[in-house]
């Protein structure tokens, strides 16, 4: 297995801020898990997001957009985020959360290179992420067909992580 948010497979700082990650690791999840119940306290119980939920909605790169990419055979990846991993629940065809603590059958994607550079991601029962209306709202894995909502960007970061960049609308996946 190796871990990587660098092209081409480089291991060295990919490895190195997945290190970083785990040394945060609980103590980071908590208290992002704090001030997400902090955050719904004071908003009086309101908000609609919950920790690990994943939207496409932000104009710029921050701890929340930052991700590793965990390669397990030449195709198949998994994605962790500050709040654990992404996950397909039963295998794909609706919601994405990243809070999944360990890489099973639903926390494996297909990573897969478009055309135009940008790359898709396929969850093992055959739908893709999608970045719905292009961007600006949530994720979901629930497209059976590769179309521009269904592509993104892998924006490489200094510190060995990546972002992803909707290709309809310019916008950051994030995780809450």
């Amino acid at each position: 297995m190796r871990v990587t948010g660098l092209p081409g497979g480089v291991v060295g700082a990919g490895l190195g801020a997945g290190v970083a990650l785990l040394a945060v690791g609980p103590a980071g999840v908590v208290l992002g898990g704090v001030a997400g119940w902090l955050g719904t306290v004071i908003s009086g119980g309101s908000s609609q997001w919950h920790p690990g939920d994943v939207l496409a909605d932000r104009g710029a790169v921050g701890p929340w957009e930052k991700f590793l990419l965990v390669a397990l055979t030449p195709q198949h990846v998994a994605m962790s985020s500050w709040c654990g991993y992404f996950s397909a629940e039963d295998g794909g065809g609706q919601a994405v959360h990243a809070n999944r603590r360990a890489i099973g059958p639903w926390e494996t994607a297909t990573l897969i290179r478009n055309p135009n550079n940008t790359v898709s991601l396929q969850a093992p029962a055959g739908h893709y992420l999608t970045a719905e209306t292009g961007g600006g709202r949530e994720c979901n894995w629930n497209r059976t067909a590769i179309g521009p909502w269904e592509q993104f960007w892998m924006e490489y970061q200094p510190d060995g992580t990546f972002a992803l960049k909707t290709f309809s609308k310019g916008t950051f996946v994030s995780v809450q």
